[in-house]
């Protein structure tokens, strides 16, 4: 028993040490860069343990489910949601939340589904910062008030990142998760998270594409009626800011290009003078695969 247990505990120091190792990026670089070589080195015995991999029934899909648990995607399954983006927190238009407040309860919608920039993440963009609107503590409090007040009006809260979230995980280096950006609000339940730029949502056995695109352009729609032509699907665009509706080229799928939930006079690019088309805040109720809009007159 001595011999036993002194083995084990000659373990533990060596599981101890490597934990230490591991914690310190430099060592972790290192590892890789030795692993790299002794790929280059020994290329067939690289190709060969691909092979066995390939064909181990037990592994197949497997590299499709790591990536399924890291990012986490979401299907809503209701007839009857709100579908909102680009809240740009603390930059929001409380207007338009009360707004939403009152479609919720007065539609009986219990679900809410939120596709990207939830957070505004200023204080992390590429760009030239002209003036100064707050610090990143300020916004985590201001992102936590709001995710509790919706949680008290909404049974489900379905959330995906954005182009503004992805500031916080780019500057990280993708050392990060989005549930861990979410945690610095101090609410952590009441929502789901998916680090996609999209949701699927299901009426009626049709299918909608929830979406936050990389791209946006000019012409609203645009972006909308080609991700239909690819998707074959009903398609709501937040990220372009202009709130517009119609239908792709054969009639067939709603395109809606999401406005937001931001106040437009609070957005400090906005004030540049460019040729796009005049940002419009709003919402969209989608009930039985029908999109109701909703909006408010903002002073000029």
């Amino acid at each position: 028993s001595n011999v036993i247990r002194g083995d084990n505990e000659k373990q533990e120091r060596k599981r101890a040490a490597r934990r230490k190792y591991d914690a310190k990026p430099e060592n972790r670089a290192k590892d890789i860069a030795r692993a790299r070589l002794w790929e280059q080195s020994h290329r067939e015995q690289v190709r060969e343990r691909v092979r066995q991999m390939r064909a181990d029934p037990s592994r197949k899909g497997m590299y499709a489910r790591i990536i399924d648990e890291q990012r986490n995607p979401i299907t809503i399954k209701d007839n009857n949601v709100l579908v909102t983006s680009d809240w740009h927190i603390p930059f929001v238009n409380w207007d338009l939340v009360d707004l939403l407040g009152f479609v919720a309860r007065e539609y009986g919608v219990r679900t809410l589904a939120v596709i990207g920039d939830f957070w505004d993440c200023d204080n992390f963009s590429k760009f030239a910062r002209l003036t100064n609107t707050g610090n990143f503590a300020d916004e985590c409090s201001e992102v936590g008030g709001m995710l509790r007040h919706l949680i008290s009006i909404f049974d489900e809260i379905d959330i995906s990142q954005g182009n503004h979230e992805k500031r916080w995980l780019d500057i990280l280096g993708g050392k990060t998760t989005i549930q861990q950006l979410y945690d610095m609000s101090r609410v952590t339940e009441g929502y789901r998270l998916t680090l996609d730029d999209n949701i699927t949502l299901i009426q009626n056995g049709e299918k909608w594409l929830l979406c936050h695109p990389k791209n946006y352009r000019q012409t609203p729609l645009s972006v909308a009626r080609d991700l239909a032509a690819v998707h074959g699907t009903h398609i709501y665009c937040g990220h372009g800011h202009q709130f517009a509706q119609g239908r792709d080229r054969s009639g067939k799928y709603h395109l809606l290009d999401g406005g937001g939930l931001f106040d437009k006079h609070a957005l400090d690019y906005l004030r540049e003078t460019t040729t796009h088309p005049e940002t419009v805040p709003g919402f969209y109720l989608i009930q039985d695969n029908t999109p109701i809009p909703f909006t408010i007159k903002e002073a000029a």
